[in-house]
């Protein structure tokens, strides 16, 4: 599967990658500078950069690791040329917890700015007309970046910091939907001015970052509000149980075949009625050049290590696992059989569907502790060899 971004190394068991663009940010700050003192400008405006985003990755792991304390999965710190994001499998719904994991970003980097402080004093911003220089001038960095870092965070636009705080402070009083609807609406006229402003003195980087942090805000809204629409739905309401499927016998011209006619990326590779693999149409096209023995077994080719799915699951708390892994198709058990599988394209489509035929019939949502519709024991899947 495609990825842009780079695995860098583990930090605290979490896993630090650096997205692509990253590169650019790194050609700018040495080419500037170079341009302001040859080689040892360009090791100075890379220093500085690191500095930055070491402070940034501290500001990360604050969150990552008060989550972790709450019992909840961090899968990775995504540096980006604007900051940094660490991406938990799951948001915290309860406000004390979101309030918790939220703070700890800033703190880390008060903290800091309280460590630096009696070796610099104030910020002397004169130091900021060139490069650093010298060990002092890179502390003064140092707690300035902290010192604005802090700052900034706390301003209440969501989905930065202060702006999940306020969240937080609404869903005290409000629904989980409604805080987040809220806080995200207040915010874009903050977001807008932050625009305005940074276009205004042509401080362009910081007029995209409150570009990104608008549109940020719009998405996570928009997402929290399709997570509301699950609830009430399992995982066995949207199984396939007829789907095309291919054996560990099966050759690469079977797989050409199979993939014949259906928009699913992906192909399931069952044996003796479990799915073993998952096979990508990216990798098989990468794998058969012109001239290729079609022959070929597939299963070398197959991603053998994937997410599996039980039909009596909440679809709610997995919505996220399921649209953000990169995988396409997830085998569906229940009872240890294979049952069918579910599909990330168009789920929410699906879930709209299900949601109008439910108004329509009067079909009320079922209570949580109630498995879905499968006729127990659940029927077996129907896999189906390429036509």
């Amino acid at each position: 599967m495609l990825s842009w971004s780079i695995n860098l190394f583990r930090i605290c068991g979490i896993r630090l990658e650096m997205h692509f663009s990253f590169l650019l940010l790194l050609a700018y700050f040495g080419w500037l500078g170079w341009q302001v003192d040859g080689l040892a400008g360009l090791g100075a405006g890379l220093a500085t950069l690191g500095l930055v985003f070491g402070c940034v990755i501290l500001h990360e792991l604050g969150h990552s690791l008060t989550a972790r304390r709450f019992g909840i999965h961090v899968r990775r710190i995504l540096l980006l040329p604007f900051g940094g994001m660490a991406q938990f499998d799951e948001l915290p719904r309860e406000p004390s917890k979101e309030l918790a994991i939220t703070a700890a970003g800033p703190a880390v980097n008060f903290l800091l700015v309280a460590l630096i402080w009696p070796f610099t004093g104030m910020p002397d911003l004169e130091r900021f007309a060139g490069l650093p220089q010298t060990p002092m001038d890179f502390l003064h960095v140092l707690l300035l970046v902290n010192l604005v870092m802090g700052i900034f965070n706390l301003l209440p636009i969501f989905p930065m910091d202060g702006g999940r705080i306020f969240r937080a402070l609404l869903a005290l009083k409000l629904s989980y939907l409604d805080a987040t609807r809220w806080a995200a609406h207040l915010s874009r006229p903050l977001a807008i001015a932050g625009i305005a402003f940074a276009l205004y003195h042509q401080a362009f980087l910081p007029a995209l970052l409150f570009a990104f942090i608008f549109l940020g805000g719009d998405l996570e809204y928009r997402f929290v509000r399709r997570r509301e629409a699950l609830r009430g739905f399992y995982v066995g309401d949207f199984v396939q149980r007829s789907f095309r499927a291919l054996n560990p016998g099966s050759s690469i011209a079977d797989a050409w075949k199979a993939f014949s006619g259906i928009p699913d990326p992906e192909l399931v590779v069952v044996d003796d009625g479990r799915v073993v693999a998952l096979l990508h149409r990216d990798i098989l096209r990468r794998h058969s050049p012109p001239g290729t023995d079609l022959g070929q077994a597939i299963l070398p080719l197959a991603h053998q290590r994937f997410t599996s799915l039980q039909a009596e699951w909440p679809l709610d708390p997995f919505y996220a696992t399921i649209v953000n892994s990169g995988q396409n198709i997830f085998p569906v058990y229940s009872l240890h059989r294979l049952v069918g599988i579910l599909s990330a394209r168009g789920l929410d489509e699906s879930v709209e569907w299900q949601r109008h035929r439910r108004r329509l019939f009067r079909q009320p949502d079922r209570h949580p502790g109630f498995p879905p519709p499968l006729n127990p024991p659940a029927a077996p899947a129907e896999p189906r060899a390429p036509d």
